[in-house]
């Protein structure tokens, strides 16, 4: 029994020495949280114009980390402008003040915002994790949600930056770096406002139900645009952090109020209605299958295999035909919707993330993340019709709905290539902004709408000049983009 008790002895001690000195590593990484509270707290009303806000935390942290992850925003949201202001702390360095260098304005709406690590003076760095619930359900704390969002206002109510009557014609983007929708007016080119979506994590791709009143919302419950230049991948390879849980909203298009939900375990890119408005299509890139649902009752009607690790799905304007690219098998799946499912498989480049089918259904071009390039498809016949080279990092790859000409975003350079739909030749560069990645275009294609995740803009190009005609600052990481015509 002694030999045991010194054997054992022996082992722990050395162990005790790797952990104690790890403890003290100033790079470690804590796996827990540092609570937080916000005063005025969230859903304050009636609050002085000349208020401090006041953060309190569970420990000592870091002055630097702490003040430069806070953010005061004028608005509901964080879209709005920021407020500037000067910093102060207690003695044992756990209560953060700011003061507004200017008073606030009266009846208006005010959001704080901090997102990131939260590093204590400790050297380790902690998630944030919030005392209550806030805006609604939307406070966001965690492994993958390392967000806090407080809003107050010096009115009688908290006044939404967005007027819900969005009955013109608008572009919606996907705040890719946070849980928000962008609206654009698309006949001005400029933002209307920001609108957070609550209970969701980092948004992803958009699309909108045939009949345009529901626009469909991805979360896939990770950054996207966090590794590399598009945090694209399949199952265990995107650029975030991964969670169990994926997110498909809908929304009321004009109001941009949830009206359905799917929560889904694994990875879910993007999803889409058919075009007969009968059905909602989405991947699941952990179970590399097709998922079939009713819309809008969402409920599950049947699953098919296709290949591994299935990102973006498309579906022809006839509705005949489904594509999924398949990330972990490097090929297309095409699934024939009215032949009981039956699929086909085509090879692609390396790490294909979607095929995007023209507006006339003919063909896809598919972008193709890890071997720069885009392959062209044929869909009926199925058929590679080529391959092209890109030398840069594709974000999305959209043919015009009237031009003999398609947009491929050039992520790495902040650029949209114009290539011919005849001949494949390179017509134009036009620069937008970094990380270059959603493509959207006006019904008559005259616009093109393009998401800069790292500038945090939009670009409007003018597709008859090839040249920007405005950028718009939209937030955080801007991802998916669709245009809706009026209503």
């Amino acid at each position: 029994m002694k030999y045991y008790t010194i054997l054992i002895a022996a082992i722990l001690l050395p162990l005790a020495f790797i952990v104690g000195c790890s403890a003290d590593d100033p790079v470690s990484k804590a796996d827990s949280q540092v609570t937080i509270s916000v005063s005025p707290e969230d859903g304050a009303t009636n609050v002085s114009t000349s208020t401090s806000f006041v953060v309190t935390f569970s420990r000592a942290m870091d002055h630097a980390n702490a003040e430069s992850s806070f953010m005061l925003h004028h608005g509901w949201g964080v879209g709005g402008m920021t407020h500037q202001g000067s910093f102060s702390w207690n003695q044992e360095g756990t209560i953060m003040t700011f003061v507004p260098t200017m008073p606030l304005d009266s009846g208006a709406t005010y959001t704080v915002h901090m997102m990131g690590m939260m590093r204590g003076m400790n050297g380790m760095d902690y998630h944030p994790m919030f005392d209550s619930s806030g805006m609604s359900g939307s406070m966001m704390g965690g492994m993958n949600d390392d967000e806090i969002r407080t809003t107050c206002s010096t009115g009688r109510n908290i006044r939404r930056q967005i007027d819900l009557n969005l009955t013109g014609d608008v572009i919606y983007v996907a705040e890719g770096g946070s849980g928000d929708i962008a609206v654009i007016d698309a006949v001005t080119n400029t933002l209307i406002g920001i609108q957070p979506v609550v209970n969701v994590g980092f948004l992803h791709h958009l699309s909108l139900s045939p009949d345009r009143t529901m626009l469909i919302v991805s979360d896939p419950g990770e950054d996207m645009s966090s590794g590399g230049s598009g945090g694209h991948g399949g199952a265990g390879e995107h650029g975030g952090m991964m969670m169990d849980e994926s997110h498909i909203l809908v929304l009321n298009s004009i109001t941009l109020l949830e009206v359905g939900r799917l929560d889904i375990e694994g990875v879910v890119h993007n999803a889409t209605v058919t075009p007969n408005g009968l059905s909602l299509l989405f991947n699941n890139a952990d179970h590399s299958a097709l998922h079939k649902y009713s819309f809008p009752g969402l409920v599950s009607q049947s699953s098919y295999a296709v290949g591994a690790g299935p990102l973006e799905v498309t579906i022809t304007p006839d509705g005949q035909y489904a594509l999924t690219a398949n990330s972990g098998a490097n090929t297309i799946s095409r699934v024939h919707l009215t032949m009981d499912m039956a699929v086909d498989n085509i090879s692609a480049g390396t790490t294909p993330v979607g095929a995007w089918i023209s507006p006339d259904g003919r063909t896809a071009w598919v972008n193709n993340e890890s071997s720069k390039s885009v392959t062209v498809l044929t869909i009926d016949p199925f058929a590679v019709d080529t391959n092209i080279a890109l030398g840069f990092t594709p974000g999305q790859a959209f043919v015009n709905p009237v031009r003999p000409e398609a947009y491929v975003a050039d992520e790495d350079n902040g650029k949209i290539i114009v290539f011919s739909t005849d001949t494949y030749a390179r017509l134009a560069e036009i620069s937008t902004g970094a990380g270059a990645h959603g493509i959207a275009y006006s019904p008559d294609g005259s616009k093109a709408f393009v998401t800069n995740e790292h500038a945090m803009s939009v670009s409007v190009i003018d597709t008859g000049t090839r040249t920007v005609v405005a950028t718009i600052s939209v937030g955080m990481k801007p991802n998916g983009i669709v245009y809706r015509r009026a209503l």
